[in-house]
């Protein structure tokens, strides 16, 4: 059986066909995201990218504004991901 969370923010619905809380007990993406932005996207890129044909081809959504709280990821100096400047920076500085 395949696990399915619904996750329900103001206007949106989301449906994620994996589970919140992953392996070894982390928290996937999209919970991070939601704590952050209010938008439980699956990416931390800025803005939206599209794959695949611009007309018919598969839109991945990230983050579309800055937020209270700057993100960064140890990843991202491995080059598995890269962090917009939306999630990089934050509204109010320390």
């Amino acid at each position: 059986m395949e696990n399915v969370s619904v996750i329900v923010t103001t206007g949106y619905l989301f449906i994620c066909f994996s589970i919140v809380i992953g392996r070894f007990g982390h928290c996937n993406q999209e919970l991070i995201n939601l704590l952050m932005t209010g938008h439980a996207t699956s990416n931390v890129f800025d803005g939206q990218r599209v794959l695949g044909d611009d007309n018919d081809g598969m839109v991945m959504r990230g983050v579309f504004d800055h937020h209270n709280i700057g993100y960064l990821s140890y990843l991202e100096a491995m080059r598995y991901c890269e962090v917009g400047i939306f999630c990089a920076t934050c509204v109010t500085a320390a």
